[in-house]
């Protein structure tokens, strides 16, 4: 006896920790040529854009269908999102490795948050970014996985520095003879 095995499509759920209220699920159609890995299943479950056929794709978490699937919102070509130019708007440490940005930009289209270094002025620290089609930008979070704007990740850098600055002049003051 000969079997045929069809997979037509798959449902993914996503748990939230600390959190067993709230889980998220969507089913998943296996359509030729249009199939969503497990990666970026996961990744639209948290409600991060992937690139898919030539079009990105977000989950809008606060809206489902009649079978409780979310609605997808969909960016396509014409949208005006251009991935390159928002990683060009960033201080990155790479900006200049082809390679380093090539891979960056590659787990960004699967949906990924990636870890980047921002330099500026000489100082380095590292943040977390993912693509914001909608909004046609990077999103930008912290150590902490706090959402912060590129001007308080810089000016972070400014803080840091100006505060190591002040401890080595505080430093510097303590070695002199008192008098």
């Amino acid at each position: 006896m000969q079997a045929i095995t069809d997979l037509e499509g798959y449902r993914a759920t996503l748990h939230v920790e600390g959190k067993p209220e709230e889980k998220r699920q969507h089913y998943f159609g296996m359509k030729y040529g249009h199939e969503i890995n497990p990666t970026q299943a996961y990744n639209l479950l948290l409600g991060r854009a992937i690139e898919k056929d030539g079009k990105w794709l977000q989950f809008d978490l606060n809206d489902k269908d009649a079978q409780g699937n979310f609605r997808v919102k969909e960016f396509h070509s014409g949208y005006g999102y251009d991935l390159d130019k928002s990683l060009q708007s960033l201080p990155l440490r790479d900006h200049k490795n082809g390679a380093e940005i090539a891979a960056i930009k590659q787990q960004l289209l699967q949906g990924q948050r990636v870890e980047v270094s921002f330099l500026k002025d000489g100082n380095e620290r590292r943040y977390f970014i993912e693509a914001n089609p909608q909004h046609k930008s990077v999103n930008i979070y912290d150590e902490h996985s706090r959402k912060i704007s590129l001007n308080t990740a810089l000016s972070a850098k400014i803080i840091e520095a100006v505060k190591i600055a002040d401890y080595e002049q505080v430093k510097e003051l303590e070695k002199q003879p008192k008098k």
